[in-house]
């Protein structure tokens, strides 16, 4: 006698089994996504004494004389709060704030946060960057690419260290100011006094900003007939005209 096969379970057929196996799928996502949020609460829990540890340190060195902690101690600690993504204890958010407010509230804390970042970076920070490096130190409760856009524009209401420039098509940058037209003069001069000659590659490079910056601050130099150009096959590069001068 041929074996009989055991009975096969019935197969859901039609529109009604596809809607239920999609309902058992969504319970089943929704599952999991509690799970994973309950994860994440545990572990913000978990991490509260530490966060509130750091806040403690942060406070106690910012009230203590400049002479028992070196500046460069202090800065170098922000810069690992920073990295942690607890450097802003309390957020601005647009509960706590009108509309109008809470920009001005934000420009603050955006120049609060990022200023002596900049600062060292050479006085440049594209917008792009200043938005993953505020979110980063805001922890949970990010920004959109709106409100900080908008914020920036209230830096220079505010007088703030910071302020927002664009170069370019569009090239959207926070500026410190200690990035001014001076300053940049005399860093094209110092280098041209060390190198023969400077490209905008360099002075980029040499700064770390961006390449549009560079050639902005290259051009300025070379109207206000500091530096001249020379064009060639190996690209453009500005020479001292004093220089020049001197050694004819």
């Amino acid at each position: 006698m041929a074996s009989r096969l055991p009975p096969q379970p019935p197969v859901r057929r039609g529109l009604v089994g596809i809607e239920r196996q999609i309902e058992k799928d969504t319970v089943v996502t929704n599952q999991k996504i509690s799970h994973a949020f309950q994860d994440i609460h545990s572990l913000m829990e978990t991490a509260k004494p530490m966060v509130e540890l750091i806040h403690k340190i942060s406070d106690t060195m910012k009230e203590m004389q400049g002479d028992e902690v070196p500046d460069d101690e202090i800065k170098d600690f922000r810069q690992h709060l920073l990295s942690l993504g607890v450097k802003v204890k309390d957020p601005v958010t647009k509960s706590k704030f009108g509309k109008d407010e809470y920009f001005r509230k934000l420009a603050e804390e955006i120049s609060n946060t990022l200023s002596e970042q900049i600062e060292s970076q050479g006085g440049i920070m594209t917008l792009v960057e200043a938005f993953v490096r505020l979110n980063r130190a805001r922890g949970v409760k990010l920004l959109s690419p709106e409100d900080l856009l908008n914020a920036c524009y209230n830096l220079e209401k505010e007088r703030l260290p910071i302020s927002l420039k664009e170069y370019g098509k569009g090239v959207r940058v926070l500026q410190h100011e200690c990035f001014n037209d001076d300053v940049c003069k005399s860093t094209v001069l110092s280098l041209l006094d060390v190198h023969e000659w400077l490209s905008s590659e360099k002075y980029a490079e040499h700064l770390g900003i961006p390449l549009l910056v560079a050639r902005h601050v290259m051009t300025m130099c070379e109207q206000q007939l500091l530096v001249c150009r020379d064009e060639s096959i190996e690209g453009i590069r500005f020479y001292s005209i004093d220089r020049i001068l001197f050694q004819e």
